[in-house]
């Protein structure tokens, strides 16, 4: 903190450091209710003339370590509760953390502009300015993370307040100054950049949000190898207008503009593959990943895999061609549901108010690109487990929700992998457990190339799959045995899984 304010003329609520700091140590336990106030008194400081500029930096960063605490605690039960979240709870985390961010970079961002107008008192923090700015562009990259979790359309503000601030320190030689934001952690300004711009290239929208806090880190730890310069190179094939306000690209054409600079991973791309391949083979989870509990190696394999993949000179090929449509499609999800619609429950879609129409954007063989408004997909996540028809009937489907990209407009674009277009239901018994069958859905529909190899995929609900259990299955009048082989995936409200059929009995 800055210790050479003594007083002031100013009549602002916080003027006064003494008193400033016992309002601090008043605020509610609530971390709800402490950021909102801590928000609150950060933009007030947006009409406070009166306070010299010090003062104003004096009390931004009060606020800011103040925050730390809380905002941790919100971040960590957003990503970690996931799905379990109500919505009500969830929309009110998001909002108090992003809102903070927001109004705690626009603090940094009026220090940065009083300072460059000359206010009273700009002399002053003058040797504090390369910490003002590196402070406002990792307030830049929290609004930028929170966004992503919401799988939201990021607002130009951002890129744009980025684009200030790496401005700013070019012209003053200060992108390269050595910092420590954080005792025992050194860093610069173009560092704290590049972290934010590698985050915005690597395709997010396809993470869960656990899988999302990972790859910040991950990328955070990287971060020294992060190239940036005004050229593009090898290593270094996206690049960034510091004046447009759009969010950073891959490099596919030539450019020409003075404020435009061109970064990429540089050496990570080879240090993201060694760390992949060790953990892999030796299960050896790097250190302070995380303060709690480390993830699970496979999941930092996925991620590391998934970064390589979006980091590549070449952006990844699609599995098929996609093609325009203009086709709508119904819309079920939750595995209930799913399973009464595939049962032949609820045939008429005019009573059923538990289906959505989703307009089709383009369609391939794997899947679907549909569009809907932002505001009815809250209960979206990447993971969704949906049961879907195209409206010319048919059977129904079954899909996953693999990407969410907020666009403009407040429309949301869903990435659908289709796992079968028609599916059965069956009855699940544990063998020598519980007689009461339990319903699953046979993936494909036909029973014949099920079990072409002897093996098959089921759909079950979460959490019913054991690899000690073997299942007896009803299916078309005839019964099979089943020995679980592994999980593919787990989701929301599901469990893929394949088993060998070792036994049909007639």
């Amino acid at each position: 903190m800055l210790g050479w304010i003594k007083g002031s003329q100013s009549d602002h609520a916080l003027a006064d450091d003494k008193a400033a700091r016992e309002l601090i140590a008043e605020l509610p336990p609530d971390s709800f209710k402490a950021l909102e106030e801590l928000r609150y008194w950060l933009d007030s400081l947006q009409d406070a003339d009166d306070l010299k500029l010090a003062r104003i930096l004096e009390i931004v960063e009060l606020i800011d370590v103040t925050a730390r605490h809380h905002l941790r605690k919100l971040s960590q039960e957003y990503v970690s509760a996931g799905s379990r979240l109500q919505r009500f709870h969830e929309n009110r985390i998001w909002t108090t953390a992003f809102g903070f961010w927001k109004s705690l970079g626009a603090a940094y961002l009026l220090v940065l502009r009083k300072y460059q107008a000359g206010a009273n008192g700009w002399n002053a923090i003058k040797t504090r300015m390369p910490t003002v700015v590196a402070l406002g562009v990792r307030c830049a990259g929290a609004r930028l993370k929170w966004h992503l979790l919401r799988y939201g359309q990021i607002d130009k503000g951002l890129w744009d307040d980025l684009g200030k601030l790496l401005a700013y320190a070019e012209e003053k030689n200060e992108a390269t100054t050595v910092l420590e934001l954080q005792p025992g952690t050194q860093t610069t300004i173009q560092r704290e950049v590049l972290k934010t711009l590698m985050l915005g290239v690597s395709s997010t929208d396809s993470l869960l949000p656990a899988e999302l806090e990972l790859a910040e880190r991950l990328i955070a730890r990287f971060a020294e190898q992060y190239v940036l310069q005004k050229q593009p190179s090898k290593g270094c094939h996206f690049y960034f207008d510091l004046t447009a306000g759009n969010q950073p690209a891959r490099f596919v054409d030539r450019i020409q503009s003075g404020n435009v600079r061109f970064f990429g991973p540089g050496n990570a791309s080879q240090a993201v593959a060694t760390l992949a391949a060790a953990v892999r083979n030796d299960g050896a989870v790097p250190t302070n990943l995380y303060a709690g509990a480390q993830p699970e190696p496979s999941a930092i394999v996925e991620v590391l895999e998934h970064l390589a993949r979006y980091w590549s000179p070449q952006p990844p090929a699609r599995s098929g061609d996609r093609k325009r449509s203009v086709s709508r499609f119904s819309v079920v999800h939750g595995f209930d549901d799913i399973v009464g619609k595939i049962q032949g429950d609820s045939q008429d879609l005019n009573f059923d108010q538990s289906a959505e129409t989703w307009a089709v954007e383009n369609e391939s063989e794997g899947g679907y690109g549909a569009i809907l408004p932002q505001a009815k997909a809250d209960w979206l996540k990447v993971g969704t487990l949906l049961g879907v028809r195209m409206s010319d009937g048919g059977a129904w489907g079954v899909g996953i929700v693999r990407r969410l990209t907020g666009r403009e407009n407040n429309q949301l674009y869903v990435g659908i992998q289709l796992l079968a277009r028609g599916a059965t239901v069956v009855r699940l018994r544990t063998v020598g457990g519980s007689r009461n069958p339990q319903d699953a859905l046979l993936l494909p529909s036909s029973l014949t190339d099920s079990l072409a190899h002897d093996e098959m995929s089921l759909l079950l609900r979460e959490g019913s799959f054991s690899p000690q259990n073997s299942l007896e299955m009803q299916a078309y009048d005839r019964n099979y045995l089943l020995v679980p082989k592994r999980l593919v995936e787990g989701g929301n409200d599901f469990d893929m899984a394949r088993y060998r059929v070792l036994k049909r009995a007639v």
